[in-house]
């Protein structure tokens, strides 16, 4: 639970999937519930969050279970105990990262992001140095770290080394399991280019236009750092103007 802050967005990573969390966010945006059938011992579910708020803030937590399937901490931390009471101790161990844009008095943001090879690689290919960013794409997709964004830098990594049909697969997948907002602008941004890639210019510019309308600031950022999509989509800038 946020205090003073309201959850925009979450999202689940690949690692984390296999137990079916349920997610809910309440109608105020402060408090999000994360629930499954099961959690058993070393366990984790790991959820990542978006929350707007004016000043940092540590979420209240609070852990509940109709069972005991869970292993009792041996040597509990001081941090876990100011969190989880003795009564909680038995359930088996939430991780929550937490990514969490502060918006300060002058507008500015920090934001703390994992650096993943898909992260990595992502900025290495839109610097144009494709071969060495393809290795931690795939390296990436092994560990199943990053789910929809490996899957869909990678679709456009193949449609820059092979062709825009050998993307066709990755993509696909990706578009199928992006769930957020963001990841679904991200998959759509790599849709984009790999069909600016296939000289279908009106196409690649309306699947933009798509992706900025849905991650806005982040897409931007990424048209104006890539020497990608300044090659393949040069009309960018009056495609990011004309999106609202």
């Amino acid at each position: 639970m946020f205090k003073g802050g309201a959850i925009q967005e979450f999202s689940i990573p690949a690692e984390s999937k296999s137990a079916n969390p349920l997610v809910t966010i309440s109608e105020n945006k402060e408090k999000i519930l994360i629930k499954t059938d099961n959690l058993f011992t070393k366990e984790t579910i790991k959820i990542e969050i978006l929350v707007k708020t004016k000043k940092k803030e540590n979420p209240y937590i609070n852990i509940r279970s109709k069972t005991t399937k869970g292993t009792k901490l041996s040597k509990p931390n001081t941090k876990t105990d100011q969190i989880f009471n003795d009564t909680t101790k038995s359930i088996a161990l939430i991780i929550i990262s937490l990514f969490i844009f502060t918006i300060l008095l002058r507008k500015k943001t920090i934001r703390f992001q994992a650096h993943s090879p898909n992260n990595i690689g992502f900025l290495l290919l839109h610097a144009n140095e494709i071969n060495v960013a393809g290795k931690y794409f795939e390296k990436d997709l092994e560990k199943g770290i990053t789910g929809p964004y490996s899957l869909s830098n990678y679709a456009l990594y193949k449609a820059l080394t092979d062709s825009p049909n050998a993307s066709k697969p990755y993509i696909e997948a990706a578009l199928f399991y992006s769930n957020n907002k963001h990841e679904k602008a991200v998959s759509k941004f790599n849709e984009s280019l790999i069909l600016a890639i296939n000289n279908e210019t009106s196409d690649a510019e309306e699947k933009l236009a798509e992706s900025i309308k849905l991650s806005k600031s982040s897409i931007t950022k990424y048209c104006n750092y890539s020497k990608i999509v300044k090659e393949f989509i040069p009309n960018f800038q009056k495609v990011i103007d004309e999106s609202k």
